[in-house]
C-alpha cells in the first residue's frame, strides 16, 4: 500500500528547499498570523440571530489555537536541516 503524503510532509518538502533564513522567516509569519486570531476573546452573550456567527467564530479561535504551533513546525525543521547542509 503506497504511503500518502499528508500537508506537514510537503510543507516540510518545501522547507527543505529554501534557505534557512527564509524558513524562520514564514515561521515568524505564520505563528503571529494564528495567534493573533487565537487571542481574539469571544463575546459571551450573543443574541438568538448572531448563534451561527458566535460558533464559527468559537471554531476558528479552537483551530487557530493548535495551528499556531502545528504549521510553523515543518519550517522550523526545515531550516535546521538546511542549517546543516549548507555547512558541509
Amino acid at each position: 500500500m503506497a504511503r500518502r503524503n499528508t500537508l506537514l510532509d510537503d510543507l516540510y518538502a518545501i522547507a527543505v528547499c529554501l534557505p534557512w533564513w527564509i524558513n524562520i522567516l514564514i515561521a515568524i509569519v505564520l505563528y503571529m498570523l494564528f495567534h493573533s486570531f487565537a487571542i481574539i476573546e469571544l463575546d459571551t452573550a450573543v443574541h438568538q440571530g448572531e448563534i451561527a456567527r458566535a460558533s464559527m467564530d468559537s471554531i476558528y479561535k479552537f483551530m487557530s489555537a493548535g495551528l499556531q504551533y502545528i504549521l510553523p513546525l515543518p519550517f522550523i525543521l526545515g531550516a535546521i536541516f538546511s542549517l546543516f547542509k549548507g555547512r558541509k
